[in-house]
Parts: structure tokens; sequence; C-alpha cells
């Protein structure tokens, strides 16, 4: 279990069970601590006849996440006699899945939880569920006359939205429109602060950010409402100093700036009420509580004490009211709430496990036959087989890395078969299960090894559809077994994925010290299922995930707990064939009419008969509506038709070599 470090990166969400398993701990409307197995929630998805992949979604979780961030904030308040308060808003574009926003949204009368729009779409969807007068609807991104419209219509209905200027230019398109619909226009100004950031994101940040008015403009957009007489609609600053920042300095830095602009546009005369500092409160991906890109060295109570500190210090020595603080930290709030699980479908080992090395150390004699130097190979890789132990495994390893490479050499030479070959490349996999099984038993410096000795396992899932971050911007994410942690893995292994892409694969882990390139992982046993989840997906995976291979969203359901009983919601069945076939402009009835006419054309031709053609379009019909996943029944992987052991012996590689 220490090799996943779940309980580091769980945040007290996730743990595992004396049986081994991974638990979700949910909260329920009473406030009662219920823990759920993921394996229950597999076999109940089974139950229902609902496939893998799925994203298991927790909206108590969800709930759990936006009290934690505004009770930080009042407790921070409370303790360094903040005069101001807290009002957080989500950002949409995290996730814009109707049940995140509605669940948000429910708590806002409690918390006055808001919400953050960046577009027309997003805009509409935050106007069709909030109602709390009190939250704050921030409408940020660039603005045509609709979207500053709808804003303003929305101010006028008695919502709390703020419209703020990304682009200078903005501005009086804002003020046409205001005089036209007679309303005053809530106003923010988004600073282009020069505080860089940290992390992944930093170059998002500072002077490089493609958002924000320089000092320059912030000037001039004050003059011009000065000159209007609508400096009193300026109510909001707003900067965003990157995503995921890991560390604390960073943050203070960015609250300095901004800090000491809001006071200047004070002195400018300028009636501020609220100072939003944006996103960025990080997520501790690897459980590590470092200022690695993954993780993040400071707590949410540290965060938001500091936020607060900052803000009061700096308005009370400007003898300046302390004002309304706003967050959009959308990837603290909802990536926990959301979880990837996948079937393994076989497990390959990796052709090269044992790193790169010279073919010919060992002086061949080119004299030799070369038949007969790939069986004296043979049979002197079946006694380094034989006689492995602890204390020679590394020059065991090299040394057979060495005779198997010069088999290689030898086949593409035409100087063996492929018989040879796959009776060399049998006892390697041998070697390799047998390493394995030593170093999990014994306390030895792996790292010695020329390379990590992995297997591939192959995944029923697609990583450009699920996490599009892992394989666009190497984003890391936990991943572990849902069960069998009560038995420690054997195997290093690298997770690949079903697409017809050789960049399917993740290859970021999370490590118990550092992070790793494969995975510790259980063998595979014949006929018992092996799960995998991915977590902290919450933010942003849902809706960046494209299509590629043709490939379309996982099974959903959303798992709570009401009155202590576990709850299956929300579900949603996988894509099928035809609906994600729909997205690229196929049409059914086309596909049906293309598909009729190669059958109808091979009965005629006589190569298949009515019967063939009636069961080719029958289960060309079944195919269309099942998933774009592969079935959940029975598989039978192809390491399961390995013949045993004692089919293969120094005397039978011998006899073929000679032969």
């Amino acid at each position: 279990m220490d090799s996943y470090r779940i309980r580091d990166w769980g945040s007290g969400f996730f743990d595992v069970n004396e049986a081994g398993e991974v638990v979700a701990v949910l909260t329920d409307e009473h406030g009662t601590e219920v823990r759920i197995s993921l394996l229950d929630v597999v076999k109940e998805l089974d139950r229902r006849n609902l496939s893998l992949p799925a994203i298991v979604r927790f909206p108590d979780i969800l709930g759990t996440r936006v009290r934690m961030v505004n009770e930080a904030f009042n407790d921070a308040i409370d303790k360094l006699g903040f005069q101001g308060s807290y009002s957080g808003c989500f950002p949409i574009k995290v996730n814009q899945r109707r049940e995140v926003i509605s669940e948000v949204s429910s708590v806002s009368s409690k918390y006055h939880f808001g919400l953050e729009a960046g577009t027309k779409a997003e805009l509409v969807a935050a106007l069709s569920l909030l109602r709390n007068s009190d939250s704050h609807l921030v409408c940020n991104g660039y603005k045509d006359q609709n979207f500053v419209d709808l804003a303003l219509y929305a101010i006028k209905a008695g919502l709390k939205a703020v419209i703020v200027i990304e682009r200078a230019s903005e501005l009086p398109l804002i003020l046409e429109r205001s005089a036209k619909l007679g309303v005053e226009p809530r106003l923010g100004l988004r600073l282009r602060i020069q505080s860089g950031g940290s992390g992944r994101w930093s170059p998002t940040a500072g002077g490089q950010g493609v958002f924000g008015l320089s000092y320059l403009e912030i000037i001039r957009a004050v003059d011009l409402l000065r000159d209007r007489g609508l400096l009193h609609c300026l109510y909001m600053i707003h900067y965003h100093q990157g995503s995921q920042i890991p560390d604390l300095n960073t943050i203070r830095r960015g609250l300095e700036e901004a800090a000491s602009l809001y006071i200047e546009l004070s002195h400018e005369g300028a009636q501020l009420e609220a100072f939003n500092v944006g996103g960025g409160l990080a997520i501790d991906y690897d459980g590590s509580g470092t200022s690695s890109n993954s993780s993040m060295n400071y707590s949410l109570t540290d965060y938001c004490e500091t936020v607060v500190e900052v803000i009061r210090d700096y308005f009370d020595l400007n003898q300046i009211p302390h004002p309304i603080i706003i967050t959009e930290s959308g990837r603290a709030i909802a990536s926990h709430y959301s979880t990837l699980l996948f079937n393994v479908l076989d497990e390959v080992e990796n052709t090269s496990p044992f790193g790169e090395t010279d073919a010919f150390p060992f002086g061949q004699n080119e004299s030799d036959p070369a038949g007969e130097a790939v069986m004296r190979d043979a049979n002197h890789l079946f006694e380094i087989l034989e006689n492995l132990k602890l204390d020679n495994i590394r020059d065991s390893v090299r040394e057979a890395d060495v005779l198997i490479q010069r088999t290689y050499l030898s086949f593409a030479a035409g100087d063996c078969s492929l018989r040879d070959v796959a009776t060399i490349e049998e006892y390697r996999e041998r070697l390799t299960r047998k390493v394995g099984n030593i170093l999990a038993e014994n306390e030895f410096p792996e790292e010695l090894l020329n390379e990590k000795i992995k297997k591939y396992y192959y995944s029923n899932f697609s990583v450009f559809q699920s996490l599009p971050d892992a394989w666009a911007i190497g984003q890391l994410f936990p991943i572990a077994p849902i069960h069998r942690l009560n038995e420690k893995p054997t195997q290093e292994g690298v997770i690949a994925d079903i697409t017809c892409d050789c960049d399917g694969k993740l290859k970021r882990y999370v490590g118990f010290k550092d992070e790793e390139s494969t995975l510790p992982l259980h063998n595979l046993r014949p006929g018992d299922p092996y799960y995998l989840g991915v977590f902290l997906v919450g933010a942003y995976q849902e809706t960046l995930g494209d299509i590629h291979n043709l490939f379309g969203r996982p099974t959903v359901v959303s798992v709570r707990v009401e009155d202590g009983e576990l709850q299956f919601d929300q579900i949603k069945e996988t894509e099928s064939v035809s609906e994600i076939l729909r997205q690229v402009d196929f049409k059914e009835a086309e596909l049906f009419d293309g598909m009729s006419d190669l059958a109808d054309e091979a009965r005629d031709a006589g190569l298949i008969t009515e019967t063939d053609r009636k069961e080719m379009l029958q289960l060309f019909g079944e195919t269309l509506s099942s998933s774009t996943y592969l079935s959940n029944s029975s598989h039978q992987p192809l390491s399961a038709l390995d013949r045993p052991e004692a089919e293969i012996s120094p005397k039978t590689s011998e006899t073929r070599l000679e032969s």
C-alpha cells in the first residue's frame, strides 16, 4: 500500500480497508462518515450491465470540498481579526458538467459561493442555476455585445454579476451597452501583475500572461470611468497567477503586488469592495507535500491565512477598509470528486527489460557455426535462470541481456530460426519473473540494474479521452489498484491503453519518494479481473478529452450516500459506436446502406450465403449499438496460453537449434 501513497494524496477522501481495497470516504447529510469500497462499485456496475471504463463521481466529496474551503477562510478571518468577508466562486471551465455546477450552486445559500464564467455558453449555464443574490457571478473572458448584454441583464435582475475588463477595448462597449439598457455596470479590472507564478503553469502568469491590463491600461481605464462619472462602478480587482501553484512564497508575492494596486486604485478614487485573487490553490497529486509541480508545500489553512494576512496588513497600513476576498479555486474544489476505473486486459513483458548493453562482450568465436553459438547461448541462459540468487542478480541480468541481444542479431543475419528466438525469449520471461520475485522478497537497490524490469499492462481505456492532460502536458495523476493491496506487488508496470497509438500509455507515476517511470503492480491471475483507478481527475479531464481512434465517453455514474445507504444516480452509459460516429458526420442509415451493399455484392458473387449475409448485418447492427471500448466479458490474455515451463528445457532447445 505504501507504494501508492494513497493516504498522502487521498486527503482523507480515499483510504484502504482491511481487505486491501481502496475506499472512498464520504460524509452523508447528517455528517456521518461512510466508507465505500471501489471494488463494490465495480461489482454494482457489473450487476447493472454497465461496462468499464467508468468515471465514478462523488458529489458528497464535491460538497465537502466547498465546505472545507469556505470554513478554512472563515477560520482565518476570525483568527486574524479580518474585518471583511470571503465569497468564493467555482470556475465553470474546470468541469462544465451540470451535476457539478448544480452541486456547487446548492451550497451557495449557506456560503454565498458563486460561479465564474469565461464564455457565453458558461454564462448561460450559470444564469440557469445561480439564484442567490449574495453570491458573485464573475464574468471573465473576452466579450462581445451578447455577452455584455446578458451580464448587464443579470445585474438588472438582482444578481451580483461582475463584468471583468480583460482588454482595454472592452470598456467602451460595456459603457455603451449599459447606457442603452439603463443599468449601471458592476465592473472588475483584470490586472496583469508582474509577479510570476511557479510550477507547470508559471509561463501563463506575470508579464507573459495573455489576459489582463497593463499598468498603463489600468490608468487609462480609471481616467475614462472618471470622465464618464462612473468610477464608483469599479467594484473589484482580479488577477490570476497561474494554476496549481506549488509554492506559498509565490502566492505571497502576487498578493503583495495586487494589494498595492488595489490601494493605488483606492487613492485614485475607486470605491472598490472586492479583491479577487483568482485561482492557483494547488492539489497534492503525489502526496509529497513539496514544491514540485505535482504537489504543494502548504496546507489549505496555510493558504487561507496567507491570503487574509497579506491583505489585512497592507490595508491596515494604508487605512483602507478590508475587502470581500474572492477566490476561483476550481482545481482544489473539483479534483477529488471524480475517479476513473478500468480493467486490465493483459500483461506483456517489455521486449527489452534489461537496458542497453554491448552485444558481444564475451568474445564469441566467429569460427563457430552460428547455430551452435545460439544453442550454447540458450543453454547458458538456462543455467543463469537456474542459478539466479540475490547476491548475483545484477551480473546475471547483465549477462542474460548480452545473450538475448546476440540472439536477435543472429536471427537478423538469418543464422537461427524463429522458434530458436522464441526459446530464448521463454527463458528471458522466466528470468524476468524470477528477478521480480527476488526483488519483492528482499530489499535490493533496483536502481543498480540497467533499467527497471517492467511489463506493459494493457488496459481498457483511452488516455486521449479520459486523461488528456497526462498525454498533452505530462500532468501526474495518482494511480493504484483498487484491490489486492494487502498483497505486495511483484511487478513494475507501464499502463498502456487500447488506442492504436504508440503514445497511448501513462509515462509518469507517483513514487514512494520521487516521481517514477513505472508503477508497482500485481501479476494477473487467470480468471481473476484486475482493476485500476486513476484519482483526482475531477478538474478539466472530463471535458478536455477527444475522440482519438473514435473512443467515446466512458460509463459515468454518481455515487452518494443517503441515510447511510449507497445510492447510484446520474447514470450515463458509455457512448455507442453509432453515437461516436455521428460526431464525425457518419449517419447510421448511411452506414447500414454501405454495409448492406457490401453484403449483397458478396452474396451475389457467391462469396457468402444468404445466412452469412443476415448474420453479418445483424453483427454490424449489434456493433453499432455496443460500447466503443472492449467488452467486459471473459478475456483470455495471451500470457494465459503459455506452455507449462516443463515443456521447454535445455535439451529441447538443443534439439531445435541443431536441426
